[in-house]
């Protein structure tokens, strides 16, 4: 096939399906403009091309490397569907960042994980007594020595200072559990809002959606560790805020939305 021809005639669960992502993602695309607003049917279905599809495969290839929005955003640019060997050097340099990337995290997860073993050593050394000290180091120590941030590397050697490391500590077998559990929440969102730094979602205020939440964003400071997930109530409505350091980082909130705002029953406000 030669991509950039106006063949094809999808609907949007067809251009999901090939793709193999939620028609959730694929409206989000084109909310953010990285996929273009589709022309509509005469009974007003969205309908899609064959460039659609290439372009779609593009975005969804790209996420699997591990790329950010931003990044892909700036390779299709280069790309437009046929551009390969301008796409190609890019993308070489792009993956050399982020093996850099990634070798800094392999490093700052061996010296946690030393530290973590540490601890055991300290645990095993002084067994527990029926009331605990003041410190509480008997129970709840600290590291030694002082921990590192699991979300800070620094990005480019010769920068001048560390930044937060956009990055999800999820193995891919155990993505798909935590997909669900996001997907179960957002049958229950209200409406949310976005500004610089948070990305605020709202449920109705019950006690069971209050702990569900509660223990997912218990687990997801465990693996986003660049991130702060508060829960709250606000009037007659429960609030979970999930914030960015600062307005660098703040795109990660973005991957957030395709998961848990279901299409166009949820107003932002």
């Amino acid at each position: 096939m030669v991509y950039g021809a106006h063949m094809g005639n999808f609907r949007i669960s067809q251009l999901a399906g090939q793709a193999g992502v939620p028609t959730s993602t694929v409206r989000y695309y084109e909310r953010v403009g990285l996929m273009p607003v589709p022309e509509r049917s005469s009974s007003g279905y969205r309908t899609y091309d064959d460039r659609a599809e290439a372009r779609l495969l593009f975005i969804t290839r790209g996420k699997r490397l591990g790329l950010s929005l931003d990044e892909i955003a700036e390779l299709v640019a280069i790309w437009d569907g046929t551009n390969c060997g301008p796409t190609q050097e890019r993308l070489s340099t792009l993956l050399d960042a982020k093996r850099v990337e990634i070798a800094d995290r392999i490093r700052e997860l061996e010296h946690f994980a030393d530290q973590l073993a540490d601890v055991q050593e300290r645990l095993a050394a002084s067994p527990g007594s029926d009331r605990c000290a003041t410190d509480l180091n008997c129970c709840a120590p600290t590291l030694t020595p002082t921990p590192i941030a699991l979300g800070v590397q620094r990005r480019d050697p010769g920068a001048g200072e560390d930044e937060p490391v956009v990055a999800c500590t999820l193995t891919p077998d155990e993505r798909p559990a935590r997909v669900d559990e996001f997907a179960v929440l957002a049958q229950h969102v209200t409406s949310w809002s976005r500004d610089d730094t948070t990305l605020r979602l709202r449920f109705p205020a019950r006690e069971d959606l209050a702990a569900l939440v509660q223990n997912l964003s218990l687990r997801e400071e465990a693996c986003c560790g660049f991130l702060s997930f508060t829960v709250h109530k606000a009037a007659n409505e429960l609030c979970w805020d999930i914030q960015a350091p600062n307005t660098q980082t703040a795109p990660s909130l973005d991957e957030f939305l395709p998961l848990l705002v279901p299409d166009h029953e949820v107003s932002s406000r």
